[in-house]
């Protein structure tokens, strides 16, 4: 897998994760382009491994954690970053990690 679609990878599984709101307020803010790439991405997704997912959203906290640090050093006061993952519960979790690929989206929304 090239480089830009493990980029785009991960961004798709961070949306992924987040709730409806925050992820289309994400999307919304982002070049048309690229938020209907990171959408399609999203569809063809299939299963994502829990390891997968939480490794791109310490990723992702990581980088944002750096750049709020990067700011207040510079004397810049950062916006706080408001993170909402989507709940999922035990129940569910359990039938996505059984069900088929192809089934795995349909059954954790």
């Amino acid at each position: 897998m090239s480089k830009k679609n493990e980029s785009l990878r991960r961004v798709a599984v961070l949306i992924d994760s987040l709730d409806n709101q925050t992820a289309g307020r994400f999307l919304h803010n982002i070049p048309v382009k690229s938020a209907e790439q990171i959408r399609q991405q999203v569809i063809d997704l299939g299963r994502v491994s829990r390891a997968e997912r939480e490794q791109v959203l310490q990723q992702f906290l990581f980088a944002v954690n750096g750049v709020q640090q990067a700011a207040e050093e510079t004397g810049l006061k950062p916006r706080p970053v408001e993170l909402r993952v989507r709940a999922v519960s035990p129940k569910q979790l359990r039938a996505a990690r059984q069900a088929p690929a192809s089934q795995t989206k349909q059954s954790v929304e």
